[in-house]
């Protein structure tokens, strides 16, 4: 684990429930997960314990997929959460149907975040008041973004999107 970051995977309130481990290096692209068996019963995210006052207040959430892309989505939104994957889970679902009525989903523009977004407005745009998606005009993903515009850039380019 040397020269490694670990990043806590927690449910909702706060519990620890795995932990994945990824290089600092943005060109190396490994990376492992270790979860609890308990972990099968909770939405699990990266950030939920800090995002959780911010949805309750607003009933909306920011979903994001890299690990990296959630510091500067985060700072921007502070009712955002890291799923980890280009995924969502069934517990994942269910906790967002009890949570919250808005969200935006900020995955990459890739083949794989093109793929979740399609088959999750198709599969569950009827269960919430909005699902939108951030168009990242500029990168790949949040992350990249941010490197090549800055906090200042990518917070107004964001932001605009939401209020259009």
């Amino acid at each position: 684990m040397r020269g490694k970051l670990v990043f806590p995977m927690r449910n909702p309130l706060g519990v620890l429930r795995g932990i994945q481990i990824r290089s600092p290096d943005r060109d190396k692209k490994d990376y492992s997960k270790f979860y609890l068996k308990r972990s099968k019963v909770d939405a699990v995210f990266f950030g939920a314990e800090l995002a959780m006052e911010s949805v309750w207040e607003t009933k909306r959430i920011f979903l994001c997929e890299g690990l990296f892309d959630y510091f500067p989505l985060q700072r921007i939104f502070s009712n955002t959460v890291c799923t980890g994957t280009a995924n969502v889970s069934n517990r994942q679902i269910q906790f967002l149907e009890r949570m919250v009525q808005d969200i935006t989903v900020v995955f990459d523009m890739d083949w794989g975040g093109n793929e979740f977004w399609t088959k999750f407005q198709r599969d569950h745009s009827s269960k919430f008041r909005s699902l939108t998606r951030l168009e990242l005009r500029g990168g790949k993903d949040v992350s990249d973004m941010w490197a090549a515009l800055g906090q200042e850039v990518l917070e107004e380019r964001l932001t605009r999107q939401i209020l259009l």
